[in-house]
């Protein structure tokens, strides 16, 4: 009986010793663990912070200590003061919220913050992970920036002009007071940039947009419609004659010699007035109108003012006859298509083409749609021009003998959305041309995005389902709202060719393309660069890493024949 009781408890000790191992075990590899912790946590590019129970800091990483622009000292064991309620993020719903950290220099950060318990030391803890999001959050602020002002002005641009054309009739109708717009155009503006050259018409707009908001009321407002023309709301008039003064105001002080840069310019302009109510009951009427009595201005010497009046709505009647035109041209077959080659910015060889259409006008001759489409749309017509470009592009993107390895992207306006049918009419034409939906794309410039956004979102989400690509045409000119741009299923951005003239000689024009260009690739977007032509354009973009190009430097805009050639050229056959 002793030697079974002796031998039980050398077993137990034998036991005892085994549990210790194993305790010494599971201890070095707990050491080891959090060494390794730490060291990843260390290395984390995402600021990171342990706190206890009573929000004390007990670890912080070198991520931190830089957001924070403090030292360690002044974090370890004192409380994370930060203007936020900890509670709230530690007990409550929100798992993320953000954060704006002030630094020594008096710069700010801002970050994203979250949180999550576990232990430390066998006690409880938070980690609290920050996230800087300073970058996205300029990129975000420059881009609804944009949207709303005019970038070479500083002035508000169209989009912004037309919420507050419905403000301002709000407030007419709540004040009972009269609204007039004062839509003007420079006149020989062309002979400026053709003479003098861009730059110095850039300065011309320049001290113009200074010259009206000098000559304006406080609460007034004055937008950049685009190119020459700007748009100046005048509100709360007790006479619509206070309109005219304004406008006169405006022509004196414009009948001077401007020195700009060395060179001598005299500037004047044509102003069309439209009172509300009196000229128009909305703000579509009003623009029309006060657009009517400006070329009513023009026409009768220019430099000068003109109201809207029923007499102006009789020129309108000549218009009808120049759209009354355009109704027949597709059946007439002077309408045709060029192409332009897309350059893959990589491998410096053609990757798809653009459809780009044409008038040939029996008196005119060659017509480019800028001209011509404004009336189509006035008319009703894109439809059936849209219909003549969509089934032309495709049958010759059919005959074009480059296998599998390009993409053709046809422009499209809002109007031609507005059918229901009119994403499954391209769906059906491509599966009849035997044409995979990947390899094509649609593509709306930002203004026509914007006309019914929700609408046109819903639009495309079929395409995109179908495998069809969208891109965005011109962006950076009719600056799509940075919310609408999150939600489109856009595959491509296109960066508008007055940017890309700036290449080399203005360092905004650079800053806005390598902006546009890293927001659209933190979306996912690839990124196009339009009218490039000079090899100084193509190492820039090269540098920023831009997806595509297109440009004179390259192909001008082909006809299919030509097209043909080039293909054979670029796929080697």
């Amino acid at each position: 009986m002793l030697n079974q009781t002796n031998l039980s408890n050398d077993e137990l000790i034998q036991e005892n010793a085994s549990l210790l191992a194993e305790i010494k075990e599971l201890k070095k590899k707990l050491a080891m663990s959090n060494s390794s912790f730490l060291s990843l946590v260390g290395k984390s590019l995402e600021g990171i912070v342990i706190i206890d129970t009573n929000k004390m800091v007990i670890y912080t990483n070198f991520a931190a200590i830089e957001l924070f622009d403090r030292s360690i000292a002044d974090l370890l064991g004192e409380p994370l003061n930060l203007d936020f309620n900890t509670d709230k993020l530690l007990y409550g719903d929100e798992s993320v919220t953000e954060l704006l950290i002030p630094k020594a220099n008096g710069s700010n950060s801002i970050a994203e913050v979250s949180a999550f318990t576990t232990e430390w030391n066998n006690e409880p803890c938070f980690i609290i992970v920050f996230r800087d999001i300073t970058a996205r959050k300029k990129s975000e602020e420059l881009l609804e920036y944009m949207s709303n002002h005019d970038y070479l002005t500083d002035l508000p641009n169209r989009i912004f002009f037309e919420k507050q054309m419905k403000y301002a009739i709000e407030k007419s109708n709540l004040t009972n007071s009269h609204m007039a717009l004062l839509y003007l155009d420079l006149d020989n503006f062309k002979m400026v940039n053709d003479s003098l050259g861009h730059d110095i018409g850039d300065l011309l707009l320049k001290q113009v947009s200074n010259i009206l908001q000098n000559t304006t009321r406080i609460g007034d407002f004055v937008a950049r419609l685009g190119g020459d023309e700007f748009a100046i709301i005048l509100t709360a008039l007790k006479k619509p004659d206070y309109a005219a003064k304004v406008a006169q105001d405006i022509l004196d002080k414009l009948r001077q010699i401007f020195n700009l840069d060395g060179s001598k310019v005299y500037a004047n302009a044509s102003i069309g007035i439209a009172v509300y109510p009196n000229s128009g009951k909305d703000a579509v009427s009003l623009v029309k109108n006060a657009d009517c009595a400006m070329y009513n201005a023009k026409s009768r010497g220019k430099n000068q003012y003109s109201f809207y009046s029923q007499e102006l709505s009789e020129q309108n009647n000549i218009n009808l006859l120049i759209t009354n035109g355009l109704r027949n041209v597709p059946q007439n077959q002077q309408l045709f298509l060029e192409y332009q080659p897309i350059i893959d910015l990589g491998i410096e060889r053609c990757c798809g083409i653009e459809a780009l259409l044409r008038w040939d006008h029996p008196q005119l001759g060659l017509v480019p749609p800028s001209k011509f489409l404004p009336f189509a749309q006035d008319a009703g017509i894109m439809p059936k021009i849209g219909s003549f470009v969509l089934n032309q592009a495709i049958a010759d993107f059919k005959h074009l003998d480059i296998g599998n390895s390009w993409f053709i992207s046809i422009n499209v306006c809002a109007d031609e959305l507005d059918g229901a049918k009119t994403i499954t009419t391209i769906l059906d034409l491509l599966k009849t041309n035997q044409i995979e939906p990947h390899r094509f794309i649609l593509e709306l410039t930002e203004t026509s995005l914007m006309q019914r956004p929700d609408e046109t979102i819903k639009k495309l989400k079929r395409l995109d389902e179908e495998g069809g690509l969208v891109a965005v045409d011109d962006f950076g000119i009719g600056y799509s709202s940075l919310s609408y741009l999150k939600r489109l299923p856009v595959f491509i951005l296109k960066i508008d060719k007055f940017f890309a003239d700036g290449i080399g000689k203005n360092i905004h024009d650079e800053i806005i393309i390598e902006s546009i260009i890293h927001l659209g690739h933190s979306l996912g977007f690839r990124i196009v660069a339009e009218g490039i032509e000079t090899q100084e354009q193509v190492d820039f973009l090269k540098r920023l890493h831009c997806d595509y190009i297109q440009g004179y430097f390259y192909s001008k805009p082909l006809p299919f024949d030509k097209l043909k050639a080039y293909a054979k050229e670029q796929i080697g056959t």
